[in-house]
């Protein structure tokens, strides 16, 4: 296939799925926030109580992703 003037790139488009891999992720969750997910957990409850809107609104965001997962899954407690 060849190429007109002014057309570049790929004229199929881009390879379908995310370009930063799954499993690359996951291993960068495993070994940055895993071992500290407690404390990170504890400031942000300190934050939010002590008024940090932002923090509040990520541990009820947080909270309610969980409680719909465990939900989904059919083991939600709410």
């Amino acid at each position: 296939m060849t190429f007109r003037p002014g057309q570049s790139g790929n004229p199929s488009g881009a390879r379908p799925g995310p370009r930063f891999g799954r499993a690359a992720l996951e291993r960068a969750v495993r070994t940055h926030v895993a071992p500290v997910i407690d404390e990170l957990v504890e400031r942000t409850v300190e934050a939010a109580l002590k008024g940090d809107t932002g923090a509040a609104a990520a541990l009820v965001n947080a909270y309610s992703t969980a409680m719909a997962t465990s939900a989904n899954k059919g083991t939600g407690t709410a």
